[in-house]
């Protein structure tokens, strides 16, 4: 084990590893190219480590905010989990997990879905989906997004159309098919070669098997 970037003290500051200060670090995520995407949940920015080691500012001013446009002109409130896709598209779950934004390789920033509103849960297109604490995301070969999110699995198709494959909004621990099944604060995802989502059931402390398409 050793540093790779920052230092044990919290600040912010671009440049080489060694010199680069980072603030309650979140969330990472490597796009195909090697670049590292940090979730820099303290400064309320997304930083990048580019494969010659060098840590720049990808996007978000440092004000707390829910400003869409380009690079260091947009704002984050408090980012946390991240996933990449196979086009270089960085997705981050931002306002308590209720809406994740995408960021495009020329760190071009739109809601991709949700309203930035916590409350009850629904599927549907875009901003019109709600969520209510995504915890875990991960991503497919073909772009689907995978979230946890409050007691649910949730699945987004690179359009933004949100359904949930899994769970009610409710923690409980239960086998089953669907909406029967349910989990108690879902966390990290992954995905296998197959159609399996693995989910870490938190505080059911177990490892649970979603088995779909």
């Amino acid at each position: 084990v050793v540093t790779f970037a920052g230092f044990f003290n919290s600040g912010y500051v671009n440049g080489s590893l060694t010199n680069a200060r980072f603030s309650f670090i979140y969330g990472l995520a490597v796009d195909p190219a090697g670049n590292i995407f940090v979730a820099d949940n303290g400064n309320n920015r997304i930083r990048k480590i580019d494969t010659n080691g060098s840590v720049s500012t990808f996007a978000g001013s440092g004000n707390v905010g829910r400003q869409n446009g380009i690079g260091v002109f947009t704002s984050f409130n408090y980012p946390t989990v991240m996933a990449c896709d196979l086009v270089g598209n960085v997705f981050v779950a931002d306002s308590g997990g209720t809406a994740i934004r995408r960021i495009t390789p020329d760190s071009v920033v739109t809601t991709f879905v949700g309203r930035f509103e916590s409350g009850p849960v629904s599927d549907g297109f875009g901003t019109n989906a709600t969520f209510n604490g995504i915890r875990g995301m991960t991503i497919d070969a073909l772009g689907n997004i995978y979230a946890s999110d409050n007691g649910l699995i949730r699945k987004i198709t690179p359009e933004g159309r949100v359904t949930t494959l899994a769970g009610r909004s409710s923690s409980f621990y239960a086998e089953g098919e669907g909406i029967n099944a349910r989990f108690s604060w879902p966390s990290g995802l992954s995905l296998d070669s197959g159609s399996n989502i693995y989910v870490a059931d938190r505080f059911n402390n177990r490892i649970r098997r979603v088995a779909y398409g």
